[in-house]
């Protein structure tokens, strides 16, 4: 069911009805997120939310219908997920977030305001993520990756096409990044799609990325190319067996 948000003020029965309807719904869509979303559907940048793509601990993800026909993204940080906590660690050593207050709401729209850094930046030197498109506060709008408005599935779902190319794609991938003073920093089989058709490959959930400046940038570095070498592993050693 396509969720639809007027382009009026609700009056405050409704917003209060609105309340009691919402909170539960996925966890995300509490009476402030419903009204920030007001205003993505007033600019007519989207024209409902369609479905939800992916759930997490953190956020949602749901594709979105805009206008003209076309699909995006809608990423939806819960404004009470528990791992904020962590998310602070991601932040406190990037220098680009250091004057962030260390309480859970301005966390999270750091949080988010990062991620479209990150997408941004990513998209600039060609590493393929989704497009950032616009945010605010605990909502991300971005590129929808699928075909025929079915999302790719995650790499881990339905596993390798080409084991041998594209884990030295995935390789080239992160040293890329570092060698533009990047690193994703949480990169596995979960977070990167697969257009399996095309042979194709995209990294996703990039907000915890960091400046290659961050104290822990090397340690997370090495951990992104491990966590790689370790899923392609067996894939690899299987073609070895059948060959």
């Amino acid at each position: 069911m396509a969720l639809y948000l007027s382009k009026k003020k609700r009056p405050a029965k409704e917003e209060k009805m609105l309340k009691i309807s919402w909170p539960a719904y996925d966890g995300v869509f509490n009476r402030e997120t419903m009204l920030d979303l007001q205003e993505f559907f007033s600019k007519k940048l989207i024209k409902s939310l369609d479905y939800c793509i992916a759930k997490g601990k953190e956020a949602n993800v749901y594709r979105a219908t805009t206008p003209s026909g076309e699909y995006l993204a809608v990423k939806i940080y819960r404004l009470h997920t528990p791992s904020f906590v962590k998310m602070y660690e991601y932040l406190e050593g990037d220098q680009r977030f250091l004057k962030v207050q260390k309480s859970k709401p301005k966390i999270i729209f750091s949080w988010t305001k990062k991620e479209f850094s990150n997408l941004k930046y990513l998209s600039e030197i060609k590493v393929p993520v989704p497009k950032p498109i616009s945010f605010k506060k605990n909502i991300l709008i971005m590129e929808f990756l699928g075909e025929n408005g079915i999302p790719y599935s995650a790499l881990a779902q339905i596993g390798p096409t080409k084991p041998k190319e594209q884990k030295e794609f995935l390789i080239e991938q992160i040293e890329k990044m570092y060698q533009n003073q990047i690193v994703h920093a949480d990169l596995s089989e979960y977070n990167i799609l697969i257009d399996d058709q095309a042979n194709r490959l995209f990294i996703i959930d990039c907000a915890q990325a960091v400046l290659t400046s961050h104290p822990k940038a090397n340690e997370w570095y090495n951990r992104d190319k491990e966590n790689i070498e370790r899923y392609f592993k067996k894939f690899l050693n299987n073609s070895k067996q059948e060959s």
